[in-house]
């Protein structure tokens, strides 16, 4: 890469294709901030610095094009950052709930999670919408199949036996 070689690129967490053409890379290498790369692969920047601050992050797992710019999932701050399209941050959610699995940033910008909520309405669900301020919009119950997993990040309902 161009810039920044004092980092390899380990242990791939998420990739997102921004609106530009560009990708922005979380990865096990530099789990504090993202790479970013031009359409034709070329690193062009690091997004984001170690900390706890706004537009700092400790153990990013999930980067996802946003309406404004890019979504930055942190497991260990356990909060969703908002960027702009110059990487200024906007705003961070609170996640509720122990994350079990890297969240999904759905289209509308609420996560959708795989989390054990411990509240006496969303006990025994397996998945929840989060919304922006950190709060739980809808909970899913278990399905009659059940539910497995196969690998990080890959969710899978199976079809109930008759």
């Amino acid at each position: 890469g161009s810039v920044g070689d004092e980092h390899s690129m380990t242990a791939i967490g998420d990739v997102a294709l921004l609106k530009d053409g560009r990708y922005a890379v979380a990865h096990g290498g530099d789990p504090e901030r993202v790479s970013v790369f031009s359409a034709d692969g070329k690193k062009v920047e690091f997004v984001g610095t170690k900390g706890s601050g706004p537009g700092e992050f400790r153990a990013i797992v999930s980067v996802r094009a946003a309406a404004t710019g890019l979504a930055v999932v942190d497991a260990q701050l356990r909060r969703t950052s908002i960027l702009d399209a110059s990487w200024k941050h906007l705003r961070s959610s609170p996640i509720a709930g122990e994350m079990l699995d890297r969240p999904i940033v759905l289209p509308n910008g609420r996560l959708l999670m795989n989390s054990l909520v411990r509240s006496s309405s969303n006990f025994g669900f397996v998945l929840h919408t989060i919304n922006d301020s950190g709060a739980v919009v809808q909970s899913f119950d278990e399905p009659p199949g059940g539910i497995r997993f196969d690998m990080p990040g890959e969710l899978y309902f199976r079809a109930l036996s008759l």
